[in-house]
Formats: C-alpha cells, sequence, structure tokens
C-alpha cells in the first residue's frame, strides 16, 4: 500500500519498484511529450524579432532546460518500463527533480538579476553615446 511516509524513507527511493502502473506510465508520457513539445514553441518563440534580444535568450535557456530534461525523463521512462534493474530506481527521478530545480534557478537569476542590470549598462550606452558623434 502506498503511503506519504515512503518518501522520507531510503529504502522506497533506492529500492527495485515492483510494476509500473500503466496509468502512470500513461500520464508521465503525455507530460513529456508536452514538455518537447514546448521546446519547439518555445524554439519558434526564441527567433521571432518581435521580441527584445533578453527575452529571445529567455526563451532558448528554457527550451533548452525542457529539451535536455524531457529527453533524460524520456530515458528514465523507458528504464522503468523495461524494469531495468538499477536504472528504473526512484532515485534517478529525484536526482533529475533537482537538476530541474537548479536549472530553473539559474533561469530566474538570469531573468531577475543578470537581465536589469543589462539593461540599465546598455540604457547608459545609450545615455552616453548620444553625446558622441
Amino acid at each position: 500500500m502506498y503511503s506519504i511516509k515512503n518518501i522520507f524513507n531510503l529504502r522506497y527511493w533506492f529500492s527495485e519498484p515492483p510494476y509500473q502502473n500503466p496509468v502512470a506510465m500513461k500520464v508521465a508520457l503525455v507530460f513529456f511529450v508536452l514538455m518537447l513539445a514546448a521546446v519547439v514553441v518555445l524554439a519558434i518563440l526564441s527567433q521571432k524579432e518581435k521580441f527584445g534580444a533578453y527575452l529571445k535568450r529567455l526563451f532558448a535557456k528554457i527550451a533548452s532546460l525542457f529539451g535536455w530534461m524531457g529527453v533524460t525523463a524520456f530515458i528514465l521512462l523507458f528504464f522503468r518500463y523495461e524494469a531495468t534493474p538499477f536504472l528504473a530506481r526512484r532515485f534517478w527521478y529525484a536526482f533529475w527533480f533537482i537538476g530541474l530545480v537548479v536549472w530553473v534557478v539559474y533561469i530566474l537569476r538570469y531573468w531577475y538579476k543578470q537581465v536589469p542590470q543589462k539593461r540599465q549598462r546598455q540604457a547608459e550606452k545609450e545615455r552616453l553615446k548620444k553625446y558622441l558623434p
């Protein structure tokens, strides 16, 4: 029987999963397919001229995140489906999730810290440039 208390038990994370629920596999598959579809949309948006350079760069970063994490998730899902002894364990999904969170933090740091600094430097350059011939 599944209990939320299992999340705090190391045996749960490192044991061999007994079986994979087909509904859970389909839900995960749909989620990862949507993640890869978002890559295509974001890649197209990162090429559009109507967006600024910083927003296009943000779209490219998010597309890269979704692309790599989507492919990695499909690999993990494949090993889970095939019930490979070591590579089907639950802790790989924990590593995947930790990697996702770290990558999102770097993207947010770029958007909320680096982009305003770059915009400020660009505005300062523009202000000084108007006085130069």
